[in-house]
């Protein structure tokens, strides 16, 4: 599934739809790897969020966050 069809699946309202495919397509989230899996450990969670914040930033509408956890 590619992710313009999972961002309709989840209802993702279409502003941010269009927010997220653009951000696909403009940044290389390569290099987030090792915190975005820290997104999925409990216990590394609030590390893994607050390095996201950091390396993403600025992200005032939690676009490009929301983005790499998609993809």
């Amino acid at each position: 599934m590619n992710l313009d069809v999972f961002c309709r699946e989840i209802r993702l309202p279409e502003p941010m739809c269009r927010r997220v495919a653009e951000l696909a397509g403009t940044l290389d989230f390569s290099p987030l790897a090792g915190p975005m899996e820290g997104l999925f450990h409990r216990e590394a969670w609030p590390g893994a969020l607050e390095e996201l914040n950091r390396r993403l930033a600025p992200d005032p509408d939690g676009g490009k966050i929301l983005t790499g956890m998609l993809l």
